[in-house]
């Protein structure tokens, strides 16, 4: 296995070399954060899993396109969020029962805090984001996302969508006036 203290770049040139070794190392670097992302813009864990599969399939294929200077991680994001977008064009997006994600959600609350109630507050708090954030546009849950819940700088987002940083604030802002009015009901004033 590859030391982990290589930097993307050096991965990116040895994988470009033909050492399969060094993609894998970028893979388990990646692979969380590209499911991450792809989940909770899909609220759908099968779609997810194959989404990330294809991101990386394609990330592979297509690593010679990354041009000198280019961000991996940044790349890696936006073909992820580009195969997501695809996904919705086509109409073949199908989300999870909330149910469904009540089970295999990632935690919310630290896991030391394992008392009956707050177990239940934590399912019920989870409910009710991942509905709130199903009603979001395609747009807004993708800052949402990279923003607030895997803590993407506005920059960041900005590279990894192709946008000007202008527009991830306005989208923003948004996007929490819509999260806003639909947890109104279950934030204390």
């Amino acid at each position: 296995m590859l030391s982990t203290v290589l930097s993307d770049d050096e991965l990116v040139n040895r994988t470009c070399k033909g050492d399969t070794m060094a993609f894998k190392e970028l893979f388990n670097r990646y692979e969380n954060k590209v499911y991450n992302i792809i989940y909770y813009i899909t609220q759908n864990h099968e779609t997810a899993k194959d989404l990330t599969q294809e991101t990386f399939f394609k990330a592979f294929k297509n690593l010679n396109t990354l041009k000198k200077g280019q961000l991996f991680a940044s790349w890696l994001y936006r073909i992820s969020v580009n195969l997501t977008r695809d996904l919705f064009k086509k109409g073949k997006f199908i989300m999870e029962s909330l149910e469904e994600n009540q089970e295999k959600t990632i935690q919310i609350t630290d896991s030391a805090t394992k008392e009956p109630q707050n177990i239940f507050f934590q399912k019920e708090l989870q409910s009710v984001l991942l509905k709130a954030l199903s009603k979001l546009s395609l747009e807004h849950l993708e800052v949402v996302t990279l923003h607030h819940i895997e803590n993407f700088s506005l920059q960041e987002i900005a590279n990894i969508l192709s946008i000007p940083e202008g527009t991830i604030k306005s989208r923003l802002a948004r996007a929490r006036e819509s999260l806003k009015k639909e947890l109104s009901n279950y934030v204390l004033a």
